[in-house]
C-alpha cells in the first residue's frame, strides 16, 4: 500500500498546484510595474507560494525578495508569513532543523490576539514536522488544534483539507475508526462547498484506506464515486489514477480479466507521461492478473518488465517487485524460486527498516545536540548575567559606605536591601536552571542506546515504539528544564513518559504507581522541575536492576498544612556500603539535590527538608529506598 499513498499524494499536490498555478503569468508580468510596496507583498509571497509546488530555488528567491521587503516596511504580518514560506521551503527540501527554526521565527511575528487565523497554516506546518519525526501522535494533535481554529473561523475550506490529513494520519497509527469518521466529515464539507475535485481525491484516498483494511466491497464504491466526478471535471490524470487503483482492487476480488481490460488502457497512457514509478505498478498488478489466470510466462514477462524499470538504489520498490515474485512462485508451486525471492524480501525489508530508524535516530541526536548547544549559550549567559549581579550588588555596597549622612545612609540602605533580595532570587533562579540542566544528559544518552540495541536485535517495533516515546520525553523535559516551576500534573506527565520508557528496557520487572491525595488540585499546584528522577533512576539502576523480584516503585503527593509531601520508595536492595561510600552518580544525584533544595528555601524563606532512608534501618525485614521531599505549597492561583 505504500506506493498506493505516494500516488494520491501526487495526485493532491498537482490539484493544488492547476488550482493556483494559472495566475503565476499574470502575476510575474504585474510584478515590476507595481509602485506600492503593500501590492508587491502580496504578489510576492503569491508567486512564492505557488513556486512551492514546481521550482523550489525560485520560490526561496522570492521568499528571500519577501522578506527584505517587508523588513524594510516593518510590515510585521508579512514578515512572518515569509518565514512561514521558508518552513515549506525546508520542509519540501527535507531539512528539519532549519523548518522548525523557520517556524519558531514566524510565530514571534504574529499577535495572538489579531492574527489568529496566521497560526493555522503554521501549526499544520508543525503537524508535518512531526510526521516526518515519527511522532504521528503529536502531529495529529496539532492538526486537531488547526482544525479548532478553522471552526471557530468558520473557514470550511480549511476545515476539509485539515480533516484528511488527520484521517490518514489516524490510518497509519491504526485508529481506523476514527480515520474513517474523519474522512466522511471531510467528504460531506467538500460536497457543502461544492468542490467537486477535493471530494474526489478525499473518496480516492478513503478507497485506499478500505483497500488497506481488506474491506474490498466498502472500497470499489468509495473509487468509483471518485472516478465518476473526475469523469465529469475531465482531469485526465486523476482518471487514470483511479483506473489504476480499480485495476488493483479488481486484483483484490478475484476479477483478474476486468485488471487486465484497464492496465492495457493505462500503460500507453503512462509511458507518453514518462510516470516510470506508476508503470512499475502497473507491471506488478498485471503480473497478478496473469497469476490468477494461471498464465506464468506472461506473468513473470510482466515482472521482467518491471525489474527493467527499477531505478538502482531504490531498496523498498525492489522489495515490492521481489514479493510479486515470491507470490507467483509460490502459486504456481515453483518452491524453490519462491524460497529465493521470499529471502530476498525479507533482508530487503529489515535493511529498508533499519536505514529508517537509524535515519530518524540520526534526525533526533543532530536535533538534540542543536538543542543542548542553544541550552550551553543560554547557560553562560546565565553565568555572565550573575556575574553582572554580583558586580551590581557590590556597586551598591560601595555606595552606601561612601554615604556617611545618616539620612542619605537610610536611604541608601534601603535600596541596597531591596536589589539585594531581588538579585538574590534572580542568582537562585539560574542556578536552579543550571543544576537541573546538568542532570538530563545521563539519562537521555542511555536511552538512545537502548533504541539503538533494539535496533541491532533488529526489534523494530519496539524500537520504532522506544523512539516515539522517548522523543516526546526529550520535548518535554528541553521545555520543563527551561523553568524553575512546573504543575504537578506536568511533573507527573513526565514522570510517566519516563517510566514508560524504563518499561520497555526491564519489561514485566518493573511496575510502579503515581498518586496524589484527592484535595490536590495537580493542574494548580506548582513544584520544582525533575526533582524525582534521578532518584527513580537510582531505584532502576542500583536497587530494582539487581534485585530478583518484581520491582516495585511507588510516588506519593500529600499535602501537610503548608507543606508538598513528595515521596518515591522501591523495593530494590537498599543502600549498601559500597554505594554510599562511592562518589557515583548516586552522590552526584543527592549533592545537586541538595543545592537545589537550599536555593527553594532561599527563594521562599521557608523550611525545606530532603532525606534518603533506606529501609532496612527501619526494620531489618525491609528492604529499599524512600526518599522524602517537603517543600513549600505553592499554587498558580
Amino acid at each position: 500500500m505504500y506506493y498506493l499513498k505516494s500516488l494520491f499524494v501526487l495526485f493532491s499536490l498537482f490539484v493544488s498546484f492547476t488550482a493556483t498555478s494559472q495566475n503565476l503569468d499574470s502575476l510575474l508580468q504585474a510584478l515590476p510595474t507595481m509602485k506600492e510596496d503593500t501590492n508587491k507583498t502580496i504578489a510576492l509571497q503569491k508567486i512564492a507560494s505557488i513556486y512551492l509546488f514546481t521550482d523550489l530555488e525560485y520560490s526561496k528567491k522570492y521568499t528571500d525578495t519577501l522578506l527584505r521587503l517587508t523588513t524594510k516596511i516593518s510590515d510585521n504580518k508579512r514578515t512572518g508569513q515569509a518565514y512561514q514560506l521558508y518552513g515549506e521551503y525546508y520542509y519540501r527540501n527535507n531539512d528539519w532543523l532549519n523548518m522548525k527554526r523557520s517556524l519558531e521565527k514566524a510565530k514571534t511575528f504574529f499577535s495572538t490576539k489579531t492574527d489568529k487565523a496566521e497560526f493555522i497554516p503554521i501549526n499544520s506546518l508543525y503537524a508535518q514536522y512531526y510526521s516526518k519525526m515519527g511522532d504521528s501522535e503529536t502531529a495529529i494533535n496539532m492538526y486537531l488544534k488547526s482544525l479548532r481554529s478553522y471552526e471557530e473561523l468558520n473557514d470550511k475550506a480549511g476545515e476539509g483539507k485539515t480533516l484528511s490529513s488527520i484521517a490518514f494520519l489516524m490510518g497509519k497509527n491504526k485508529r481506523y475508526k476514527e480515520a474513517e469518521d474523519y474522512y466522511l466529515k471531510a467528504i460531506r464539507i467538500r460536497k457543502e462547498l461544492g468542490d467537486k475535485r477535493g471530494e474526489s481525491l478525499i473518496y480516492l484516498n478513503l478507497g485506499s484506506f478500505y483497500c488497506e483494511q481488506e474491506q474490498y466491497e466498502k472500497a470499489y464504491p468509495t473509487i468509483q464515486a471518485a472516478l465518476t466526478i473526475q469523469k465529469e471535471l475531465g482531469d485526465k490524470i486523476i482518471i487514470a489514477g483511479c483506473e489504476a487503483n480499480l485495476a488493483n482492487l479488481y486484483n483484490k476480488k478475484n476479477e483478474y480479466q476486468q485488471s487486465l481490460n484497464l492496465t492495457d488502457k493505462l500503460l500507453s497512457f503512462y509511458i507518453e507521461q514518462n510516470n516510470t514509478q506508476t508503470l512499475i505498478i502497473l507491471y506488478i498488478y498485471r503480473a497478478a492478473s496473469y497469476t490468477g489466470l494461471k498464465d506464468q510466462e506472461k506473468a513473470l514477462k510482466q515482472l521482467e518488465l518491471a525489474d527493467q524499470l527499477l531505478i538502482s538504489g531504490d531498496k523498498i520498490t525492489e522489495a515490492y517487485i521481489n514479493s510479486e515474485y515470491y507470490k507467483t512462485y509460490k502459486a504456481f508451486g515453483n518452491t524453490a524460486q519462491a524460497l529465493k525471492y521470499y529471502e530476498k524480501t525479507v533482508e530487503l525489508e529489515k535493511e529498508n527498516n533499519t536505514l529508517e530508524m537509524q535515519n530518524n535516530i540520526s534526525k533526533l541526536k543532530e536535533l538534540y545536540e542543536t538543542e543542548q548547544k542553544e541550552q550551553e549559550n543560554k547557560e553562560l549567559k546565565q553565568a555572565n548575567e550573575i556575574n553582572q549581579l554580583q558586580l551590581k550588588n557590590n556597586r551598591y555596597l560601595l555606595i552606601g559606605i561612601l554615604s556617611l549622612s545618616v539620612l542619605i545612609v537610610l536611604v541608601s540602605l534601603l535600596i541596597i536591601r531591596t536589589n539585594r533580595i531581588k538579585s538574590r532570587e534572580k542568582n537562585v533562579q539560574l542556578q536552579q536552571k543550571l543544576l537541573v540542566s546538568q542532570m538530563n544528559p545521563h539519562f537521555i544518552f542511555n536511552s538512545l542506546n537502548s533504541i539503538q540495541n533494539f535496533i541491532y536485535k533488529q526489534d523494530a517495533l519496539n524500537a520504532s515504539t522506544y523512539l516515539s516515546r522517548f522523543s516526546e520525553l526529550m520535548r518535554m523535559i528541553l521545555t520543563f528544564s527551561r523553568k524553575d516551576q512546573i504543575t504537578l500534573a506536568e511533573e507527573k506527565q513526565l514522570l510517566e513518559r519516563y517510566l514508560e520508557i524504563q518499561k520497555l528496557r526491564f519489561g514485566d520487572k518493573l511496575t510502579w504507581e503515581i498518586t496524589s491525595d484527592e484535595s490536590i488540585d495537580e493542574e494548580n499546584v506548582l513544584i520544582q522541575p525533575m526533582l524525582a528522577q534521578p532518584f527513580i533512576e537510582n531505584s532502576l539502576e542500583h536497587g530494582l536492576f539487581k534485585s530478583q523480584e518484581t520491582g516495585i516503585i511507588s510516588i506519593r503527593f500529600n499535602k501537610e498544612k503548608d507543606y508538598l509531601i513528595f515521596e518515591i520508595e522501591d523495593n530494590g536492595t537498599g543502600l549498601d556500603t559500597a554505594v554510599k561510600k562511592s562518589g557515583s552518580h548516586e552522590s552526584l544525584a543527592t549533592r545537586i539535590t541538595h543545592e537545589r533544595i537550599s536555593g527553594i528555601r532561599t527563594l521562599t524563606g521557608k523550611n525545606t527538608v530532603f532525606e534518603v532512608i533506606n529501609l532496612k534501618d527501619l526494620h531489618p525485614e525491609q528492604h529499599g529506598v524512600k526518599v522524602v521531599f517537603k517543600i513549600p505549597y505553592q499554587t498558580l492561583l
